[in-house]
């Protein structure tokens, strides 16, 4: 995929020394995500068996110290693709408007609805992908992978029950996903009409004044203006249910892996310690796997404009 969009990238000013910077970082913040579960099981274990106050204060103090290091690794990874998005979005508009003096005056005329569009909107959008939607979707699939091989080797029936509650939560966020595009396809739809009818009404009022056309405006504007507040409220049911969904299957999962958890426990098949790092992680994966989910259609929506750019971008020039 790189060497398709490489025309992106290229001519970027310290492109290659921002990729080793992400790199260095999602690396560092991938280690520490990996050890954290550990020192987490160990403040409860700790407590338990020993007893002893300051070895559990000097674990939290330890597990702290390791989440702001993650965060603050997090935050510079994110910090370096905004300035990677910036440089990428100024390079885009430097090269469209070199293309413009070279092409021919029938293209620029066939493409004159969506230049502008190009410019304010197409260009935006990939922006935002980069600076926001990549690092996103980067630090949540590491974060899934790591604690899936962290649960993993700690008890694997214990990962099962995760592992499930994980997928099952997927292909609800996927499911739920489309119904809000193609929800969300119907509001464009519906407001693009009342918008387009309210906005020649407004322009033409002056005209209008004195003549009586007020029920005619009226009676052809509120049916449209119903139409689409009815589809936005049917896309805010869609987004309020999308939100509930996999909170519940998170919290029953967690009470399950509880039971389970504590019949591990008992059976000495493993430590309360590590019953507390699986309850905790079960309860981080909502958000993770939204991001991913929501990522797909962020990129569909993206390619689109990339597409429409390249076919600017790939025109054929004047000799």
């Amino acid at each position: 995929m790189y060497k398709k969009y490489n025309w992106l990238f290229k001519g970027v000013h310290k492109f290659h020394f921002f990729t080793l910077l992400i790199l260095v970082f999602q690396a560092l913040d991938t280690i520490l995500s990996m050890i954290i579960p550990q020192y987490i099981s160990r403040i409860v274990d700790a407590g338990l068996v020993s007893k002893e106050l300051s070895l559990i204060i000097k674990f939290i103090g330890i597990t702290v110290g390791l989440y702001i290091f993650s965060h603050l690794c997090s935050l510079i990874s994110e910090f370096v693709f905004a300035e990677l998005g910036k440089r990428i979005s100024y390079n885009m508009k430097k090269k469209l408007l070199e293309k413009m003096f070279v092409l021919p005056g029938e293209i620029i005329t066939a493409n004159n609805d969506k230049l502008l569009s190009l410019f304010m909107n197409d260009i935006g959008i990939i922006e935002r992908l980069i600076s926001n939607g990549i690092p996103m979707l980067i630090s949540n699939l590491l974060f899934l992978i790591v604690i899936c091989i962290v649960l993993l080797l700690y008890n694997y029936k214990l990962f099962a029950l995760i592992l499930l509650i994980m997928i099952f939560t997927l292909i609800c966020q996927i499911s739920l996903n489309k119904k809000i595009t193609q929800k969300t396809k119907l509001v464009m739809e519906a407001y693009d009409n009342s918008f387009f009818y309210i906005r020649n009404t407004l322009v033409s009022l002056l005209y209008s004044i004195g003549m009586d056309i007020k029920d005619y405006i009226l009676g052809k504007y509120m049916p449209l203006e119903g139409k689409s507040l009815e589809a936005n409220r049917k896309r805010v049911n869609t987004l309020i249910i999308a939100s509930t969904v996999p909170s519940i299957i998170t919290s029953v999962g967690s009470v399950l892996l509880l039971g389970v958890g504590a019949i591990l426990v008992m059976d000495g098949q493993t430590s309360m310690g590590i019953l507390t790092v699986f309850v905790y992680y079960s309860n981080q994966i909502i958000g993770p796997i939204k991001s991913v989910t929501n990522y797909v259609a962020a990129w569909k929506q993206a390619k689109v404009s990339i597409e429409r750019i390249e076919t600017i971008m790939k025109a054929e020039e004047v000799i």
